[in-house]
């Protein structure tokens, strides 16, 4: 299966290479099993698997994308020419451009992709024991929201320039979330729990989670608008931030939407703040080697004691504000 993959890449490369053009391919497969429960029945119990191959072309200081997921040579060579037509049209941008190097990364499968030594059977039962431990609670209703994942995703990148870059990473998942009624009171809550192996899960800790959060919702009231010290679980204060992710791109500050366009070595915030871009740090599930074009990670300071240090960057915003790449460049196959 790689020797194929590889020679298909090859194939799109020669082809961009003999169009006069530079570019690099990006490949998503994916496979994954999900399951979910109802009524103390198995209700789904689904297995997919993807591919997709996706090009980016750059001839005379213009870019264009195309997919496709079908990989005989017709669809390979017609989604180059697609991709050579789209940038025929695009604007005219002289910092696209496929980064120097002929690096090869690969990621160990050790770490990011271990073997699960859980069988579907014993997925399948724990789905059920979701379920059936969380209706069998007082005032659960129902458990609208279930179920158990394994997603294995392979990701390769291969440049004109020689580059190569392949990661594969498995993610193990477990959920649920209970409606609570008492009286005239409705609670919805959940929790869920990520890791490598579906062995690290602990199903009982999100039975006994999900039923607490829906206990505290039941009882909730609305209080007073006034300033208020508040404190977040890990879930919780990660999803806050994210909502402030756009302020650190680079792209929005390039297309003069970001109100932190202006702002790098200002202070933005409190002292006591400080974030790092860790990419390389693998105790989390969002470890990168390399980013989207390829190219090796590193640690990034954003944001030093309240002072906004750097944006992030792909090869054309670093190329457009001359500053360093920090390496942090994102795209699917499809865009």
């Amino acid at each position: 299966m790689t020797a194929t993959l590889e020679a298909n890449a090859q194939r799109v490369l020669d082809k961009v290479l003999a169009a006069g053009a530079v570019g690099d391919l990006v490949v998503q497969e994916e496979s994954s099993l999900s399951l979910k429960a109802h009524a103390g029945e198995l209700e789904e119990h689904k297995v997919t698997s993807t591919r997709v191959y996706g090009v980016r072309v750059v001839k005379d200081d213009r870019a264009g994308i195309a997919y496709s997921e079908a990989s005989d040579p017709t669809a390979l060579d017609s989604m180059v020419e697609q991709a050579l037509v789209n940038a025929s049209f695009a604007r005219l941008d002289p910092t696209e451009n496929v980064a120097d190097g002929a690096t090869a990364l690969a990621t160990d499968d050790a770490t990011l992709c271990p073997a699960d030594p859980t069988s579907v059977e014993a997925k399948i039962d724990a789905a059920l024991h979701l379920e059936r431990e969380l209706t069998a609670r007082d005032k659960v209703r129902n458990v609208p929201y279930n179920g158990v994942q394994d997603l294995t995703a392979e990701r390769h990148v291969f440049a004109t320039t020689g580059r190569t870059a392949h990661s594969r990473n498995r993610v193990c998942s477990a959920f649920a979330y209970a409606l609570l009624s008492d009286g005239d009171k409705d609670a919805l809550e959940g929790a869920r729990r990520h890791a490598r192996r579906f062995t690290e899960i602990d199903t009982d800790w999100i039975v006994d989670e999900t039923y607490q959060r829906c206990l505290a919702m039941l009882d909730g009231e609305a209080i007073p608008s006034k300033h208020y010290d508040v404190l977040f679980d890990v879930e919780n204060q990660a999803d806050l931030f994210t909502v402030f992710l756009d302020m650190f791109s680079a792209k929005t500050a390039r297309d003069g939407i970001n109100p932190l366009r202006d702002k790098v070595g200002e202070r933005i915030a409190v002292d006591a703040l400080t974030i790092r871009d860790v990419p390389l740090n693998a105790d989390g599930l969002g470890y990168a080697l390399f980013d989207d074009e390829g190219l090796a990670t590193s640690t990034t300071t954003l944001v030093d004691a309240g002072v906004l240090r750097t944006l992030v960057h792909n090869s054309a915003t670093a190329s457009h504000f001359d500053v360093p790449n920090t390496r942090n460049a994102a795209r699917s196959p499809r865009s």
